[in-house]
């Protein structure tokens, strides 16, 4: 039993840590220098990993008074188990939101350039030396002619940007997207190792407790 709470305590620890892992990366990536992340959080801000990275903390600040409960009442580690179920599905469905837009970001990215500020704009093709989304025409969703597009022939003759907002390689959306949802997603052992502990501490408790009334039932003598 004492082996089985160690594991359950170090799986609750390495929740609260991956809660205030993602709240803190949440504020760092929203507020950097990342031209590509800001237009990124154009679509995602930081209120979802906040919310996420909170459930995690919750979990572990409830789970505190659910492990030192006594065995005969146990109805928090109970509300624990369910209350990590719910977090697990939580989990699946923002790892999944982030999925389903890294699959079509060139698409995605286009109508959050449409909607960007023209400095956003010309910040992205300064540091990449493009010019518009798809290309350097009105069509291609040229707008900001300033910095390495001030000339509109020079712009019309260079490549869009598309290509290195989603490029695979950092800072690229499609490296960034496919570390967030990868973390997300492993985020998952941790909750489901603790679901699994919980559960396994649950079942104890009740044998424990099964013996004991057994125990007093013979008279507190014990098995053979």
């Amino acid at each position: 039993m004492k082996k089985l709470v160690s594991v359950w305590a170090a799986l609750d620890f390495c929740l609260l840590v991956a809660g205030i892992l993602i709240i803190t990366m949440s504020f760092l990536l929203s507020i950097g220098d990342d031209v590509v992340l800001k237009l990124f959080f154009r679509e995602f801000d930081q209120k979802l990993g906040i919310a996420l990275g909170s459930t995690y903390i919750f979990a572990f600040v409830f789970s505190i008074p659910a492990i030192i409960q006594s065995a005969e009442r146990g109805k928090l580690l109970k509300i624990q188990s369910w209350l990590l179920l719910s977090i697990a599905v939580f989990t699946l469905t923002a790892g999944t939101i982030v999925w389903q837009f890294s699959l079509g970001q060139l698409n995605n990215f286009s109508i959050l350039w449409a909607k960007e500020d023209i400095i956003v704009q010309q910040a992205i093709q300064d540091e990449f030396s493009c010019c518009g989304y798809w290309n350097g025409t009105t069509a291609g969703l040229f707008t900001a002619t300033g910095g390495h597009c001030i000339d509109t022939a020079f712009a019309a003759t260079q490549p869009g940007c598309q290509a290195s907002i989603t490029s695979s390689s950092p800072p690229g959306s499609d490296y960034v997207l496919n570390q967030l949802f990868t973390s997300i997603y492993g985020f998952e052992a941790i909750i489901g190792g603790l679901f699994l502990a919980t559960l396994c501490i649950i079942n104890e408790r009740r044998l424990q407790v099964r013996f004991a009334m057994i125990d007093s039932k013979r008279g507190g003598s014990g098995f053979v």
